[in-house]
């Protein structure tokens, strides 16, 4: 429901899609479309693609014969695309899956761009590119963006040595107009309905959240990389649902897709126990995963939920140098549904007994007791995914889980044990070794 069939421009060729049962895009003017039976698409018109065993695309084989190829680190990031011509573009991440580097090197491995991203917080700050404009003749070009607070549609950049130019985005936030000061249309671009871009554009910035590389005609999401040209993304969610390579429900002049990350919501049924030891049900607490939610300063996280995170732990990666990972590197820990809903639960049970917010499992709770007697009114921690059903807590949730309940038992008697564990339905994933 609530798929985009068509787009009408009032100039232009109309845009026709259709989809399959399970959402799968299946006719357009590219030609027909074939998939297998996990999602992926493996045929699109007169071009072939090819996964590996984790279903990440690794190559895509067009008709007349060239062939792009993928390769993925150990944390299911694009490591490099290697173009038709030769070239090699390689990237380089942070912890936070936030790409701080772009090279291109030409297929002897000579360096022919640097693409340097600094980042504020959630948002891309400043971008530095060094390109090789002749042998040895470095050109480096600067541009810094501009975000309105609370937005993830830019409002302005400015080059080095330029002025500020301002931004006029769509409702859903993809770049249409970049207007000087004085109102002056500086430049425009227009847009197929899944974002792919006709003629020259004037940013790499594309739907919330989104940056195009020129060199692969991918854009980067955040934890995924997006095609345009087919409206879905290269690798699945890390969560697996129905609809894994889609993007933005179908309808992405409605939706967008921050993070390139299913959203998910979590669920805590909980009730009051009163003192002859009967229950009263309470409204249910809930939270929402929120990847672009501050990982270093998520305002709306309980402390105590804060404290008992999944902690990052030192990785040895193939070169000898050490990354620092979360049991699983879906989402950091701060942004998953579940501290949110946790966080909810507890703060209301502080304003409902008139206590200092933060109070529960604080230095000002006396052996865990308020703790203890929140989340003993937890009934039931379930958490949904959206397009798919039922999901497990994932490996940062379920460290989470476990040392809240270790806390909230220390210094318990075994009559007043708390058991978060067992009340996780439908359960909690381990962590994948493989």
């Amino acid at each position: 429901m609530g798929q985009l069939l068509a787009k009408i421009p009032a100039h232009g060729r109309a845009e026709l899609f259709g989809f399959d049962e399970v959402g799968n895009l299946y006719a357009t003017e590219a030609g027909e479309h074939a998939y297998d039976r996990g999602g992926a698409l493996l045929r699109r018109g007169e071009t072939a693609y090819a996964y590996d065993e984790r279903a990440r695309l690794v190559e895509k084989r067009l008709s007349d014969g060239s062939r792009w190829k993928y390769t993925w680190d150990g944390r299911g990031r694009l490591a490099s695309v290697v173009v038709p011509d030769g070239r090699v573009v390689e990237f380089i991440y942070d912890a936070f899956c936030r790409r701080l580097a772009k090279r291109v090197r030409s297929s002897q491995g000579q360096l022919l761009a640097l693409t340097r991203f600094v980042w504020d917080d959630q948002h891309l700050l400043h971008e530095e590119r060094m390109r090789v404009a002749s042998p040895g003749v470095p050109v480096t070009e600067t541009r810094t963006y501009v975000f309105p607070d609370g937005s993830f549609a830019p409002l302005a950049h400015i080059d080095d040595g330029g002025a500020l130019e301002f931004y006029v985005s769509a409702p859903n936030g993809f770049p249409d107009l970049l207007v000087t000061s004085s109102g002056q249309i500086a430049a425009e671009q227009r847009a197929r309905a899944f974002g792919a871009v006709q003629g020259e554009a004037f940013t790499p910035l594309r739907f919330p959240g989104q940056y195009a590389d020129e060199e692969t005609g991918l854009c980067y999401n955040r934890h995924r990389y997006y095609d345009p040209d087919v409206g879905r993304y290269i690798s699945p969610d890390p969560v697996e649902i129905v609809r894994r390579y889609g993007f933005a429900d179908n309808s992405p002049l409605n939706t967008v897709d921050l993070d390139g990350l299913q959203p998910m919501t979590t669920t805590v049924r909980r009730s009051q126990i009163n003192p002859d030891g009967s229950r009263t049900p309470l409204p249910n607490a809930s939270g929402v995963s929120m990847g672009l939610r501050d990982p270093d300063n998520p305002v709306d996280i309980h402390p105590t939920v804060w404290n008992n995170m999944a902690p990052q732990a030192p990785v040895q990666a193939a070169n000898g140098s050490t990354n620092w990972q979360f049991p699983q590197a879906t989402r950091p820990p701060a942004n998953c549904s579940e501290p949110a809903a946790l966080s909810e639960h507890l703060y209301d049970y502080e304003r409902r007994n008139n206590l200092p917010r933060g109070t529960c499992g604080s230095g000002s709770d006396p052996n865990n007791q308020h703790l203890r007697n929140a989340l003993g009114e937890i009934e039931e921690i379930s958490s949904i995914q959206e397009g798919g059903g039922p999901r497990k807590a994932c490996p940062n949730c379920g460290v989470l889980i476990r040392n809240l309940q270790n806390q909230a038992n220390q210094g318990a008697s075994s009559d007043d044990l708390v058991n978060l564990v067992r009340r996780t339905l439908p359960g909690i994933e381990e962590p994948n070794t493989g």
